[in-house]
């Protein structure tokens, strides 16, 4: 499913206009119409948006991503071993 979101809050900084998702600015109602219908009317648009997203998102977010983050995270921790104490 493609995504469409406002430029404001969190979303907007989330979703980029790289192929993952489409921007639309919540004051201009021209501009939300005619995104929503470019992807109304371009099945392949719709799919190939909704499909970089879904990527873009299991890449970042899955929980093998973020348990990897967190994994970077403790490596730069020093842990003392039971003998330095």
């Amino acid at each position: 499913v493609p995504i469409v979101v406002s430029s404001v809050g969190a979303m907007g900084s989330l979703v980029k206009d790289d192929g993952c998702g489409l921007i639309v600015d919540p004051e201009d109602p021209v501009d939300i119409e005619r995104k929503i219908l470019m992807l109304m009317n371009d099945a392949n648009l719709s799919e190939e948006i909704g499909r970089n997203g879904y990527e873009a998102v299991q890449k970042k977010y899955s929980w093998e991503a973020v348990a990897e983050q967190y994994r970077a995270v403790f490596r730069g921790f020093s842990i003392p071993s039971t003998r330095d104490r």
